[in-house]
Formats: structure tokens, C-alpha cells, sequence
């Protein structure tokens, strides 16, 4: 099959385009009326096939091994597992020395600040304050440092996640970027005075008091100037100009954890297509094909990678120079690898993807 018939498929072609290939399928056709007949079949046949494609069995098999992996994790040897680690350390108390209790409170506080848990993460972290420092306890890092960061988080969550806007969250943060809602940055701002009073030294707790100044856009007339990162080390070099987000628009503001992100042609139509991974267990990979016209939707199921989940990072090539680009996807460390192992994925003519990792060789 020539270059320019594999790049024809069913979704997002139009049905002269079709016509054209019909001489080419249907030569016996004789009429207007049966060659009009066998588009809408071969229409029909396409979305119909499209519709119920089925992952590749190498695919399904990952899938589920995949779902085997998630299920059998170990809250307490893996430590990426906040949400899991605060059930545990939660359960456990009661059976607790009143010491080792006061410990495991002060690691479920701290799994609940990584879990995104920030408020109650905060309330355990006050209530602890008596009881370590009637028995001075010392905290790395400490007790300040850490409602520190829970505040400025709990801005960042309240702002930047439930009342997000197209400037929140960008660095250096800009007058529209400003948190509508300023009191956890503002309450941050005194811990992490109290720790840089106590160590003028700490890079991060002076990183993270000059970012608590910009989201209440104060900053930099605002920051102590013993603590100020001076603006002139956040202007870039060259002028490359500004790049609106435009994600919301585009149905493609996904949030979810860390991960990967490519933007190539995998279907040979000429137009950027998108693939996303993130670490999470549970984090679908999701596929996007470019619709041509500015839009993108969701091919992720017809692509044939329902239950693909995990994944720190994407590499694409095509690895077998068949001229259609495959993918990778990495853990991110071989430590991590225990976790969620690496996988490779074959492109199929630009519509299914099919997992090669064991028939390749690669994990």
C-alpha cells in the first residue's frame, strides 16, 4: 500500500476524500448510485470497527498486569503511596507507645501535606506543637518550615486549583496570577520568617517566602531585603515573547501527577497530535488526536490503551522505521522500576497501539 493510501483512514476524512480511493477498492463499480452505496457501508464498517476496537492482547495482558501491581503495593516500603501510608499510619496509633504514637502522628501529618490532605495536614502539625515542645523535640525540617510550606501549599490549592484562571500558577507570577484568596500565603510568610530568622542560611526557606511575596503580589517591595531573590534572576536572556494558555479551551487541562507529554504526528495526517502519561497508579495515559483544526479529541480507547496507567515520562521514535512513531514509556529510575515497569508500545497505521515490551525485548 503506497504512502498516500495508508494515511487515508475513516474518522476525519470527508467523503469526496473517500471517493477518490474508491476505483482503487470497488473496480466493478458500475454506478452513481451502488458507489454511493458502498461509501456509506465503508463509513459505517470504519466508526462501527473504530467504535469496538479491542486493545491487542499484548496490550490487555499489560493492562492487566498493570491492575496485579497496583493492587499488590505496599503502603509501607513505597513511599509514593501518601494516600495509602495516611490509612496506615492512621490505623496503627492505638497499639502505639504515647512516644511512638507522637512519631507516627508526626509521619501521618507529613504523609497527609504529600497526599494533598493539607488542612488536616495542618491541624495535626498545631496539635503536635505542645507535646514536641514539651519533649524538645527537634524536627528536620522543622515544625515552622513545615506549616511553612502546608500554608503556602493550601494557597496554592485554593487559588491555583478550585479558582484556577489561565495566568495561576506561572513563574514568574504576574499581577494576574495573584492569589484572589491570600491567607495561606500570608500565614506562610510568618513561619517561614521564623525559620529564616532562625537560619538565614536556608535557600529554601528563602526560595519558598520570596514565592509566597509574588503570589500576594508583593513582592519584590515587599520581601525583607536580607531575603530578597533579586527580579533580575528570573529575566530571561532573550525576549521569546508570551505563550497564553490555552489548555482550558481545549479540553486539555488535565490535572493529575507528575508525568510525560508528547506532541507529534502519530497518525501521518500532518497535524501535531498529543499523548500524555502521569505517575499516578491509577493515571490513564490518554491519547489526543488533532483534529485539523485547532481541536483535539480524546482517542484514547480507540487507540487501544484503556487500562495503561503510570508513568513518569515518554519517549517517542519509530523504532522499527516502518514510518509511523511508537513510544515509550519510563519509570523514571531504576529504583522505581518495582513500581511501575518500563513499556514500549508499537504504532499500528496510526490508530492502535500495541504493547511490545515483552516481544521486544524491553522489560
Amino acid at each position: 500500500m503506497d504512502a498516500d493510501r495508508r494515511r487515508i483512514g475513516c474518522a476525519g476524512r470527508s467523503t469526496s476524500r473517500i471517493i477518490q480511493i474508491m476505483p482503487h477498492c470497488y473496480r466493478n463499480a458500475i454506478t452513481l448510485y451502488s458507489t454511493l452505496s458502498l461509501v456509506v457501508i465503508f463509513l459505517a464498517a470504519c466508526t462501527a470497527s473504530e467504535q469496538a476496537r479491542p486493545s491487542a492482547a499484548s496490550t490487555q495482558r499489560m493492562a492487566e498486569r498493570l491492575q496485579q501491581i497496583s493492587h499488590n503495593q505496599n503502603p509501607v516500603s513505597n513511599i509514593y503511596l501518601n494516600d495509602l501510608r495516611v490509612e496506615h499510619f492512621s490505623s496503627r496509633q492505638e497499639l502505639l507507645s504515647p512516644l511512638a504514637r507522637m512519631r507516627a502522628r508526626i509521619l501521618l501529618a507529613r504523609e497527609r501535606l504529600r497526599a494533598g490532605q493539607t488542612q488536616p495536614s495542618i491541624d495535626e502539625f498545631h496539635q503536635l506543637r505542645p507535646e514536641l515542645e514539651k519533649r524538645q523535640v527537634r524536627m528536620e525540617p522543622s515544625l515552622d518550615m513545615l506549616l511553612g510550606l502546608a500554608y503556602l501549599r493550601l494557597g496554592e490549592q485554593v487559588n491555583c486549583l478550585e479558582g484556577h484562571t489561565t495566568a495561576s500558577c506561572l513563574f514568574p507570577i504576574g499581577p494576574d496570577g495573584v492569589h484572589a484568596d491570600p491567607r495561606g500565603s500570608r500565614t506562610a510568610l510568618d513561619y517561614l520568617a521564623t525559620v529564616l530568622e532562625q537560619n538565614p542560611d536556608d535557600l529554601t526557606a528563602r526560595w519558598l517566602l520570596n514565592i509566597a511575596y509574588m503570589t500576594l503580589g508583593e513582592y519584590p517591595d515587599q520581601v525583607p531585603s536580607q531575603w530578597l531573590i533579586a527580579p533580575a534572576l528570573f529575566v530571561s536572556e532573550y525576549d521569546i515573547g508570551h505563550f497564553p494558555d490555552i489548555a482550558p479551551f481545549l479540553r486539555l487541562d488535565l490535572v493529575s501527577l507528575a508525568g510525560g507529554s508528547i506532541m507529534d504526528d502519530f497518525d501521518n495526517d500532518g497535524f501535531l497530535d498529543l499523548m500524555i502519561s502521569a505517575w499516578g497508579l491509577h493515571d490513564q495515559l490518554r491519547y489526543f488526536r488533532n483534529q485539523g483544526d485547532g481541536t483535539f479529541s480524546e482517542r484514547t480507547r480507540e487507540a487501544g490503551l484503556t487500562g495503561i496507567t503510570g508513568g513518569l515520562q515518554l519517549i517517542h521514535a519509530d523504532f522499527d522505521n516502518d514510518g509511523w512513531l511508537d513510544f515509550y514509556v519510563g519509570t523514571g529510575a531504576p529504583s522505581l522500576r518495582s513500581v511501575m515497569p518500563n513499556r514500549m508500545f508499537r504504532n499500528a497505521s496510526g490508530h492502535v497501539f500495541q504493547d511490545v515490551t515483552a516481544s521486544g525485548g524491553f522489560g
